[in-house]
């Protein structure tokens, strides 16, 4: 899909840093046609964990989250876009 340019949003209740960092070991690149929409970890400047970033979806729809990776690949004139929930 990346050859191609096609962009892939991953929605998931679970925790983005780790769901990326699986991506990076797994497959053993980074992919520039990847979102991943999910809670975060935020660390202090230590590198200690010190919270949860919680994302709500009430005031977001996921459609509008995906805007940005939607026009990095200058998708507005595409009809698809494929989507992980």
């Amino acid at each position: 899909m990346q050859e191609r340019s096609v962009p892939v949003l991953v929605l998931s209740a679970g925790i983005a840093d780790i769901i990326e960092e699986v991506f990076r070991q797994k497959l053993h690149r980074s992919f520039e046609n990847i979102r991943v929409i999910s809670n975060r970890m935020v660390f202090y400047e230590k590198g200690h964990l010190v919270a949860n970033k919680v994302i709500t979806w009430k005031n977001e729809p996921p459609s509008d989250m995906a805007a940005p990776i939607h026009n990095r690949f200058e998708a507005p004139n595409r009809l698809t876009m494929v989507m992980l929930w």
